[in-house]
């Protein structure tokens, strides 16, 4: 029996807290997943690459039609030139604009339902697993799932091995949470 008490008390006992949602929470959780994935590395390849290949056909467009009629000169296709890629870059520039509002908007909306202003949140941190509760369900992650981390802006984002993301904010992780956090992840927590 000695030997039980003594396994129980090398174990380390969970930190726990609990925070309920506000929108101020909700909105810096949504900011800090639309920069992520606004910085992913690829996310603009395929916007660039469109961009680039409408400026090249502008261009070609021109220069064919520049050839193919007696009355343009070439003062004339510079001029329409410059005009249709000028366009192109304010037209670009307002697209990446509303894409950064459409990817914050999509990010506000899902942690929103997931989450709604007023819910009350609970979490237990062990070296083991966190585990976090909402009414009516709970989630459990393994620490051994976890291959990043970042701490920034009073919150944590936590990167899965299968590429799932979790954001804590800092009034969850409470005063011993981020504790537990660092000894887990070491040096895969990145902190700013």
């Amino acid at each position: 029996m000695s030997d039980d008490v003594g396994d129980a008390a090398d174990e380390q006992a969970p930190v726990t807290a609990s925070y309920v949602s506000t929108a101020e929470i909700l909105e810096r959780e949504s900011r800090l997943l639309a920069r992520r994935q606004l910085a992913r590395p690829g996310f603009w390849r395929s916007f660039v690459r469109r961009r680039v290949a409408a400026a090249v056909l502008v261009v070609a467009v021109i220069v064919v039609l520049t050839v193919a009629t007696d009355g343009v000169t070439a003062a004339g296709a510079v001029r329409g030139t410059v005009f249709m890629l000028v366009a192109l870059a304010v037209l670009t520039a307002l697209d990446v604009w509303l894409t950064r509002r459409r990817v914050l908007r999509a990010h506000r909306a899902v942690t929103t339902r997931g989450c709604p202003p007023g819910t009350v949140v609970s979490a237990s941190y062990s070296p083991s697993e966190f585990t976090f509760g909402l009414p009516g369900h709970r989630i459990v992650l393994e620490t051994s799932s976890f291959a990043s981390g970042l701490h920034e802006d009073r919150l944590l984002h936590l990167e899965q091995v299968d590429g799932a993301q979790w954001v804590v904010p800092d009034e969850l992780l409470g005063p011993d949470g981020l504790g537990v956090v660092r000894s887990v992840l070491g040096e895969r927590l990145v902190e700013r």
